[in-house]
């Protein structure tokens, strides 16, 4: 299966509401059996993280205090705080005005989005399920080029974004 077909065909079951003044973005990505401890390295390392997500901080995302991240190295940075973190089970930063939650449980991988923008759900559930198409191919032994920024646009971004906003009719 190449990169597209694979992204496409990923089932990251999205939710999305808004309460009053949060707009949250749920996604829970399933790796398919990889071991926890290698997924939990992948979403705190800044090296793994480099692989697939558009989040790299400049250090590892294992403690609280203050962290900040760039998609690329000519990329405005961003905070990326460490909020909380329970070490192999669930890590809460900013990304950003954003504040992201993972929780790692088996084989699932929640992301939760507390949106500063609730309009952007679209946009960010069409990206992250790319970078979720990524992960799942590395985490399978594949090597694929991270896809981020402007080039998730030659990929199927708008295809998936489209879909988004008809899905969380925005």
């Amino acid at each position: 299966m190449d990169i597209h077909e694979r992204i496409l065909a990923l089932n990251i079951a999205p939710r999305f509401s808004t309460a009053a003044d949060t707009a949250t973005l749920e996604l829970t990505f399933l790796t398919d059996g990889a071991d926890p401890q290698t997924v939990w390295g992948y979403i705190t390392q800044p090296d793994q993280l480099l692989k697939w997500s558009p989040i790299v901080p400049d250090r590892p995302l294992t403690e609280v205090g203050e962290a900040m991240t760039q998609e690329t190295p000519d990329a405005d940075a961003l905070r990326a705080d460490v909020l909380s973190v329970d070490p192999g089970h669930e890590l809460v930063h900013r990304w950003g005005d954003d504040v992201i939650t993972w929780r790692l449980s088996g084989d699932r991988l929640e992301c939760i989005n507390q949106l500063a923008i609730p309009e952007m759900a679209s946009y960010n559930a069409a990206g992250w399920q790319i970078c979720f198409g990524i992960l799942a191919a590395t985490l399978e032994g594949e090597t694929h080029d991270r896809i981020v920024g402007k080039t998730a646009m030659e990929y199927c971004w708008p295809e998936l974004q489209a879909r988004y906003a008809e899905q969380f009719a925005q």
